[in-house]
């Protein structure tokens, strides 16, 4: 959220922001990719209302990411249903969400669909 405060703050022109729901950079860190080791990478409960707030404070649209907190928010479709509900409860109407996806056991691609109609309220 800092980072997109900074730039509204400075008046920069852009079209739009990508806003993580999670801050993983509140400690230096070797990447992930790099190390191979992606068990320490932290998650804080408060990090998605933080981001929240600056997104809602903003005119621009945002591109929300990390709403299931790199698969530890989707142990059950319930929980990954409850994910897209919190983004989508969040953000404005003008943003969007990008999720990642692995459909190798489920289908994750109608079931996300699904997901973002019924948080949105709408019928297919």
């Amino acid at each position: 959220p800092e980072v997109i405060d900074y730039i509204e703050n400075e008046g920069w022109d852009i079209d739009f922001y990508m806003a993580c729901f999670y801050n993983l950079n509140r400690q230096v860190r070797e990447s992930a990719i790099v190390s191979g080791v992606f068990a320490k990478e932290k998650f804080y409960e408060e990090d998605p209302a933080n981001m929240c707030k600056i997104i809602q404070a903003i005119d621009k649209p945002c591109l929300a990411f990390k709403i299931m907190a790199a698969s530890r928010r989707c142990s059950t479709q319930e929980e990954v249903k409850a994910a897209f509900k919190w983004a989508f409860d969040n953000i404005k109407p003008t943003d969007a969400v990008v999720v990642g996806m692995f459909p190798k056991y489920v289908d994750q691609v109608p079931l996300n669909i699904g997901y973002t109609m019924e948080a949105l309220g709408a019928s297919a």
